[in-house]
């Protein structure tokens, strides 16, 4: 066989992976995603970092979703339940999600990066939906008001910065969760 052909051959194979696994072509916008707990859809936002040269200036996320917050409408979801996010066109290059408590108002309750849990977002190598399990945040050990420690009454923020070659945004949304440390249930006998 010619030695044009077999690196021809070569080349459009490694085209095509890389095709399939997103490594050229950038979006021109971020990509819509569906963010899901089981059968529950979790709404989200979406804010661009860096994007076609341009820095963006912008809101908080988090801040942004203050009101779903304050109002608490958003779904209670349970430490060990899964997280599916699923991208429409090309996943990322890189992915950060980084999980954040916050107080009524989308402030993080405690402001040091020692208090923020990260989490791997585990992609099929040729699919665009990727997949987290909700583990308990031992950040919610610092509470020291009570009804903090109630089920579901913890609230989690989630950021997840994305980027595609240069550009760069950052998605959020939240969730009612609980805390690491749930508070023992005890029960009264009556001797009568």
């Amino acid at each position: 066989m010619d030695k044009k052909i077999i690196i021809t051959v070569i080349l459009v194979t490694v085209l095509t992976v890389c095709l399939a696994t997103n490594k050229i072509g950038i979006p021109d916008e971020p990509p819509k995603i569906t963010v899901k707990s089981g059968s529950s859809e979790i709404f989200h936002v979406v804010g661009k970092n860096k994007w076609n040269g341009a820095v963006y200036d912008r809101e908080d996320n988090f801040i942004v979703l203050k009101e779903r917050i304050f109002n608490r409408n958003m779904p209670h979801i349970k430490n060990g339940a899964k997280i599916t996010i699923s991208f429409d066109s090309s996943k990322p290059d890189n992915t950060i999600l980084s999980e954040i408590i916050l107080d009524e108002h989308g402030n993080a309750k405690w402001r040091t990066d020692e208090h923020v849990k990260t989490y791997e977002v585990g992609f099929a190598p040729f699919g665009r939906t990727g997949t987290f399990t909700i583990e308990p945040n031992y950040a919610t050990a610092l509470s020291s008001d009570s009804a903090d420690y109630e089920v579901g009454n913890t609230i989690k923020g989630y950021k997840m910065i994305c980027s595609w070659g240069k550009n760069e945004c950052e998605y959020a949304f939240v969730i009612l969760g609980d805390a690491a440390m749930m508070p023992i249930q005890t029960e009264t006998f009556s001797l009568n």
